[in-house]
């Protein structure tokens, strides 16, 4: 459908879901099971516990993940260095040896000599985890740009396939090295100017353990070497220059996803061998466990609760032109022809704080909603049109009827005011100080800024200012 201007953006086109046929085994006397079959029995219940996650509760972080900033490491001691240098020494002698084996394996066709070769192949790799654990577990020399790191804490999540992903203990996280090599060349070609965020990520993946050798082959060939006996859930940790795509999806359902692997933050102002600050490390982006992803308000152009001069309300009300009004931010961009007049009112309460003597009168201010160019917008901005003027201990009260603002799916905006903490946008200074609230400097369950909402959607975003 078109306007006169633009394109209304349209829902998504419907989907279904990428499943596999749920088939479970039916048992009888004399019955002739495989190893296939047993997979085809655990697959069954694991297809349908992924899929109650995905509809039932959608997918996100459960519980825990920071991501915070590791101090730096003290550069080594003369001791430490010389003990480096004789395990890098050790560890490339022992690397060559492997390469050595791994070679002689693929050439050779002798069933014996091959199940020997594997034995000492097996050897090797532990010796070689052995090494690089006591290297590890030295200090870095001076300079070492593996020196910056993060520590992930503990905590649970639900991909959007469904799996679970755990972590147990916290996981420091070498930012560098975790790097792709491309990744590090294009950070190298930034110098020592503004560089790119980095994107942490959590990924589910499976591990094989449990070596064992089978006692026979399911064929008439000679004995096959090791093969694992389980998989264990386990997970990766990814650090990339490029952000993971976002997911453009109305239902996390129906639609399958393209991104697996779930953002836990975005780190800024990386430089190898320099340590983090904790303002670098945004841990809001992350998305919490949910159905369906809210667009909530940021921010707002006006401290809640702040008590602000006549001259400054009117200029943070746009009042005759000056100031840009009152701005609200969202997380996401909604429909413009949502926008609809009565979405925000402003109303007085006169002498709200006493000491004038006048009555405690109510009134509208009028004003209008500044049309936004396009379809879709991500700010909402209102400005006072009559010229109301306010007086000492008035109350001026906005309002934001959320429920009425829909985003591209169709979804109200999650708009209550929880706490009165969504913060005060950064282009907009800070002459006017908001008021101290002992502690919740982070909205509980949600590591990063406050922000609106309770994660059902629509409600009412109240805030105020007082005129001193």
């Amino acid at each position: 459908m078109k306007t006169d201007s633009y394109t209304i953006p349209r829902l998504p086109d419907p989907c279904c879901p990428e499943l596999p046929e749920l088939r479970r085994l039916q048992y009888f006397y004399g019955q002739l099971l495989g190893s296939q079959d047993f997979r085809d029995e655990q697959s069954y219940f694991r297809e349908k516990l992924k899929l109650g996650h995905r509809c039932l509760d959608g997918y996100g972080v459960v519980c825990g993940l920071v991501v915070r900033p590791e101090p730096l490491l003290e550069p080594c001691e003369p001791e430490q260095d010389r003990q480096r240098q004789e395990l890098d020494r050790r560890l490339g002698e022992l690397e060559a040896k492997g390469d050595e084996l791994e070679k002689a394996l693929a050439d050779e066709n002798d069933a014996g000599r091959k199940a020997e070769l594997e034995r000492q192949l097996a050897g090797y790799h532990g010796r070689r985890e052995e090494l690089q654990g006591l290297l590890d577990d030295l200090c870095p020399p001076a300079g070492d740009e593996r020196a910056t790191r993060v520590v992930v804490e503990c905590g649970i999540a639900w991909d959007c396939q469904g799996n679970e992903i755990i972590l147990r203990r916290p996981v420091s996280v070498d930012l560098w090295h975790t790097l792709s090599a491309g990744d590090r060349r294009r950070l190298k070609e930034h110098g020592e100017g503004e560089t790119p965020p980095l994107y942490l990520s959590i990924c589910f993946c499976e591990l094989p353990v449990e070596p064992v050798r089978p006692m026979h082959g399911d064929s008439c060939d000679p004995p096959s070497g090791c093969r694992h006996a389980k998989l264990q859930d386990s997970y990766r940790l990814r650090v990339t220059l490029e952000p993971p795509a976002a997911d453009e999806r109305c239902e996390a359902c129906c639609c399958s996803c393209q991104e697996p692997c779930l953002l836990l933050a975005r780190i800024e102002d990386f430089r190898p061998g320099r340590p983090l600050e904790r303002d670098d490390i945004h841990n809001q982006v992350r998305r919490m466990l949910a159905l369906y992803d809210w667009t909530t308000i940021t921010g707002v152009s006006w401290v809640h609760g702040g008590r602000y001069a006549e001259p400054d309300a009117a200029y943070v009300l746009g009042r005759g032109g000056q100031g840009t009004g009152l701005e609200v931010r969202l997380s996401r961009e909604v429909r413009t022809s949502t926008l609809m007049p009565g979405v925000v009112v402003v109303t007085v309460h006169e002498d709200f704080l006493g000491g004038s003597g006048r009555g405690a009168n109510i009134y509208n201010v009028t004003g209008e909603i500044v049309p936004p160019p396009g379809p879709t917008t991500d700010r909402l901005i209102w400005r006072q049109t009559s010229d109301d003027r306010f007086h000492q201990g008035d109350m001026v009260l906005i309002q934001v009827k959320a429920d009425f603002i829909l985003d591209r799916c169709c979804r109200p905006v999650d708009g209550n005011h929880v706490g009165g903490r969504v913060p005060l946008l950064p282009d907009c200074g800070g002459k006017h100080p908001q008021p101290e609230i002992e502690g919740c400097l982070e909205p509980p369950g949600r590591p990063g800024p406050w922000r609106s909402g309770n994660g059902s959607g629509g409600g009412l975003f109240e805030s105020w200012i007082f005129i001193q």
